[in-house]
């Protein structure tokens, strides 16, 4: 697959920010090797937050299973259940899998261990296959997405702008939809454009 121009982009932006070869070899300690009762599933977890109910609205009702990569002790996926009826853990740690392995089996969830990390986890692959993850945006995860997201979004803005210097809301503020759960914005915001002088 050849990337696109704002793909290649996106690809280099994403390099840039990681930690310098140089400086990882002095590390005392790998900046993401943690502690297994880190992201263990304990009483600090609260499965009723409203990122827990929003990812259980987006399972089937029948049930769906869930890949949580880097899954830690499943506290990004767990709280899931009984509506994800089988979570994939997906680690490098063998301690974290077995943590994992623990607190899915006192859930009563039906799940699978693997000892390894996203297939091409290091390429950005814009054509990548849909997958129901929960690592990039639920529990004590952070989305590595949402940066790419902001870059996008910073992208297609200025882009917009470049081209249609001249708009205005198309409609009235009723015309505004909002988005619900953790990523507040418009959901449709409606624009006229205007003609260029």
């Amino acid at each position: 697959m050849t990337l696109t121009e704002p793909g290649q982009y996106w690809a280099e932006q994403l390099l840039a920010w990681a930690i310098p070869d140089e400086i990882l070899a002095q590390a005392e300690v790998m900046p993401w090797s943690h502690d297994p009762k880190t992201f263990a599933v304990d009483e600090t977890l609260d499965p009723t937050s409203p990122i827990f109910e929003l990812a259980r609205e987006l399972l089937p009702l029948e049930g769906g299973s869930v890949m949580d990569v880097g899954c830690g002790g499943g506290r990004s996926s767990l709280p899931l259940a009984p509506r994800a009826t089988r979570i994939v853990g997906v680690d490098e740690n063998p301690a974290m899998l077995a943590r994992f392995g623990q607190a899915a089996d006192e859930v009563g969830v039906e799940f699978t261990e693997i000892q390894g990390r996203f297939p091409d986890a290091d390429k950005v692959l814009i054509d990548r296959a849909e997958n129901r993850h929960s690592a990039f945006g639920l529990g004590i995860h952070r989305c590595l997405g949402s940066n790419l997201a902001r870059l996008e979004l910073t992208i297609a803005i200025e882009e917009f702008i470049n081209r249609f210097p001249s708009f205005t809301l198309g409609g009235t503020e009723d015309d505004v939809t909002w988005s619900v759960g953790q990523i507040r914005g418009p959901r449709e915001l409606p624009v006229r454009v205007l003609a260029n002088k």
